[in-house]
């Protein structure tokens, strides 16, 4: 019978960074490194070091660009942020679409 057997670290690359313009995917890969005992793994190679699900959120809340929080002041980025939350409401809850 088998009682303990030596966990193996894979990494599974779960996204392209981007190298700094929107259509430049030339960046290291963003990694989770499995097996994870835990519920929350850590979202590693990204530079905000969250667990998984933080980092969703993160993307989320920055339109799914996680990385244009670097540009949080200017106004461009505020409204894009805001118009595509606007829409996605609007489509994930059709109660509250707005004509």
């Amino acid at each position: 019978m088998l009682l303990w057997r030596k966990a193996v670290k894979i990494a599974g690359a779960l996204a392209i960074q981007s190298g700094g313009e929107f259509s430049d995917s030339t960046g290291s890969p963003y990694w989770i490194l499995v097996p994870y005992l835990g519920a929350d793994p850590l979202f590693s190679g990204e530079r905000h070091r969250l667990p998984f699900l933080d980092y969703l959120r993160l993307a989320f809340r920055w339109a799914g660009f996680p990385g244009i929080d670097r540009h949080a002041a200017r106004d461009d980025v505020r409204d894009f942020v805001a118009k595509v939350r606007k829409r996605s409401d609007a489509i994930l809850n059709p109660d509250l679409a707005v004509a």
